[in-house]
């Protein structure tokens, strides 16, 4: 009978365990802004990452968390060229079933194992970012349906994410495809979709950094229906539409999936931004690098954690956010009588330092608005195949005060192929309003130097944009705003609806500001990527500043450790 009754009480536990199992609602994730040890010493240098990296993840343990990011480039990054990533990029085999850990006694423990004891005795999932190293030979690359040869050093260079599970095991691992420039790596053949699935019952795919503006692998995953994602990145923000919190934002929002963002942070070259998205729920919890002052960056290292939502795979639908409440009138909240020495926000202010690269847009068709000091603007603008119609209300004090500045907008329509900073050319379709600091379109998509002295002059109490986009699978849009603190606005503040119909070849999308007037507006509006166009002539080249930026990063990723 105590059998019985021992064998009914072990069943009841597991069936309760797995009923609870089976009702989660939510997962808690972490991720991580960190700036990387700059010691001289390679040696030291990972070492010192590591150690930061362990105590992220015991603090992330103390909070339950059950799956931590790290950023892109922030392990063993530095590497230079091949000879350097010959002696430093990490070998390990997947698939792999043995766990690392415990480490063998015969020499210190490398990186992999140290990662795997880490996971293991904390029981948590940790995805890192490193520089990986394969031998490439005839053989190997005939497995992997590879027919390039292999170089001459014999080795192939990945810029690779790794996943552990809660037992140490490696259990995912994605080769990036889309390099920013990154010489000394290689790529996999065909871009690699990789999935795994966790213990609390959700599949996440992986892409790292510069692959989120393109179709493979990000886009592709999300068609076969991945609804959670992980992100390791090391983004160089850009204005007016590709800040770093804007590009993880609203990639979130317009295909209604998780993300996790982990970012690596240095805002003396415009890097930093991490997140936890839930779709068109908006961000669950962001942060983004604020300038410090001289050794004092690590400061911006900082552990984000959230309760996510667990997502199950739906039919796609309408891209339509449209917050709860009713539609507030917004003339009727706000004293037309506006002080024009009323000075933009502190948080404004701390991101003054924050070296931004700026797009070149002066082929896109622009109108100023508020030339004439009216209130009203109504226009439709054309750039090749692209209209969109702007139908705008503002107040614009006509008061200035000296010693201030002021910015003025423009309304923006861009159907071009850009350069994304020499490295590589993309199909872009966009439109919008964008602050100016001077009235043509070259000073558009700028911030002053000193934000304490810009006067709010110009405030929108109503913002309707509307255009017709191709409804393929090779144009992906999605909502876009910015705040001069440079950060999103809230997800409240806006309304994005995407209408396709069946059997048509476009779709119209609107984009709606909701809620009280808006009087730090940086950008707001649709932002497109055209895949058919990606790699042909650019009809925008380079600008310099763009160039020597993106020189500069590279200088701080390869040689920070040197």
């Amino acid at each position: 009978m105590f059998k019985i009754q021992v064998i009914s009480s072990l069943v009841l536990v597991i069936i309760v365990g797995y009923s609870l199992q089976e009702t989660k609602t939510t997962y808690k994730a972490g991720v991580v802004e960190y700036y990387p040890s700059s010691d001289k010493n390679f040696d030291n240098k990972v070492q010192n990452n590591l150690d930061a990296y362990k105590e992220f993840i015991n603090n992330a343990t103390k909070k339950e968390v059950d799956i931590l990011v790290f950023p892109e480039g922030t392990l063993n990054g530095g590497i230079k060229d091949r000879e350097e990533a010959n002696n430093n990029a990490v070998e390990f085999k997947f698939p792999n079933n043995e766990i690392l850990c415990p480490p063998s006694r015969a020499k210190p423990p490398s990186i992999m194992e140290t990662l795997s004891c880490e996971a293991k005795a904390n029981k948590i999932y940790v995805v890192v970012n490193l520089s990986e190293k394969e031998r490439c030979t005839a053989q190997s690359q005939q497995a992997a349906q590879d027919d390039r040869p292999c170089a001459t050093d014999g080795n192939n260079y990945y810029n690779t994410d790794v996943v552990f599970d809660r037992n140490g095991a490696i259990v995912a691992r994605y080769r990036k495809y889309n390099l920013f420039s990154e010489k000394h790596f290689n790529t996999t053949k065909a871009p690699e979709h990789s999935t795994f699935v966790t213990d609390f019952n959700v599949t996440f795919g992986l892409f790292t950094c510069f692959d989120i503006m393109f179709n493979e692998p990000t886009l592709a995953m999300v068609r076969e229906g991945v609804k959670d994602f992980i992100f390791p990145t090391m983004w160089f923000s850009e204005l007016p539409f590709l800040t770093a919190l804007q590009v993880q934002e609203y990639w979130s929002h317009s295909n209604d999936v998780n993300l996790l963002a982990a970012g690596a942070s240095n805002t003396a070259l415009g890097s930093g931004g991490s997140g936890i998205y839930a779709g068109r729920m908006g961000p669950l919890i962001t942060y983004m690098s604020i300038p410090q002052n001289e050794n004092k960056e690590n400061e911006n290292n900082k552990l984000l954690i959230a309760d996510v939502p667990i997502l199950k795979y739906t039919t796609p639908q309408k891209n339509d956010t449209k917050p709860n409440g009713e539609k507030t009138e917004r003339n009727a909240l706000f004293n037309a009588d506006i002080s024009s020495r009323d000075a933009i926000s502190g948080d404004a202010v701390k991101m003054d330092k924050f070296i931004l690269i700026k797009d070149d847009i002066k082929e896109y068709a622009s109108k100023l608005i508020g030339k004439e000091l009216g209130n009203q603007f109504s226009e439709e603008i054309c750039n090749n195949e692209l209209c969109c119609t702007f139908n705008v209300t503002s107040i614009i004090s006509n008061k200035t005060e000296s010693g201030f500045s002021y910015y003025q907008y423009r309304a923006i329509v861009g159907d071009v192929v850009r350069s994304f900073s020499g490295v590589t050319n993309g199909g872009i379709k966009a439109c919008g309003i964008v602050a100016c600091s001077g009235d043509t379109i070259e000073t558009c998509g700028s911030r002053f130097n000193d934000s304490s002295k810009v006067g709010k002059r110009h405030i929108f109490t109503n913002i309707h944009i509307e255009g017709k986009f191709p409804n393929i699978d090779d144009v992906f849009t999605m909502p876009n705003t910015l705040s001069h603190s440079m950060k999103p606005l809230d997800n409240s503040r806006f309304i994005y609806h995407e209408e396709k119909k069946e059997g048509e070849d476009q779709k119209s999308i609107t984009m709606d500001l909701r809620g009280l007037p808006a009087d730090e507006l940086q950008t707001f509006g649709i932002y497109g990527r055209d895949f058919r166009y990606d790699g042909s002539g650019s009809s925008m080249l380079p600008n310099a500043f763009a160039l020597s930026l993106l020189i500069m990063g590279y200088l701080w990723t390869y040689l920070v450790g040197n």
